[in-house]
């Protein structure tokens, strides 16, 4: 969907996940039943929905990143720029497990992950490549500028930026 109503949902929906997460679900299991409430909510007329659901381990940097449907993500590590993209349709639409990409993040990586409507792959590696750790909150607002910029804010946009940083010791 787009617009006000598809915010909304999302917002829903994101919130029942946290509750799910915070109960001791794993990140697939929680996709799966949003997914399978999804596909019975719209039994008579199609409501896919792109989702994306990364759980970070803080200390050890492993990280689990799960997608329906959604746009690519982008992880920085290193001096590179990688895309995440699942081939999995979007939730609503199958009974297919969510794509799952495992990988271990360290310190200075950054991660971009961000809803269709504001999806350029050229930018978003120029800018990740760009930034600093400082910079993601600038990233996420140039991302959807330019996303504005060329479509305008029709479609529901959503941009996430994170760097992760060592521990300072206190």
């Amino acid at each position: 969907g787009s617009g006000a109503a598809a915010a909304r949902e999302g917002s829903e929906a994101g919130l029942i996940a946290d509750r799910f997460l915070r109960s001791g679900l794993e990140p697939e299991a929680v996709l799966r039943l949003l997914n399978t409430a999804l596909m019975l909510r719209c039994e008579k007329h199609l409501c896919p929905a792109g989702l994306d659901l990364m759980r970070i381990d803080l200390f050890t940097g492993e990280t689990l990143l799960c997608k329906y449907g959604a746009a690519p993500s982008y992880i920085r590590m290193g001096e590179g720029v990688q895309a995440m993209q699942g081939r999995t349709r979007a939730a609503g639409m199958t009974l297919d497990a969510p794509d799952q990409f495992r990988l271990r993040l360290e310190p200075g990586s950054a991660a971009v992950i961000l809803s269709d409507g504001a999806a350029r792959a050229e930018l978003v590696r120029q800018k990740l490549q760009e930034s600093s750790s400082g910079g993601m909150k600038a990233l996420a607002g140039e991302i959807l500028t330019d996303a504005a910029a060329r479509g305008g804010w029709e479609d529901d946009m959503t941009v996430l930026a994170l760097c992760l940083e060592r521990r300072r010791e206190a």
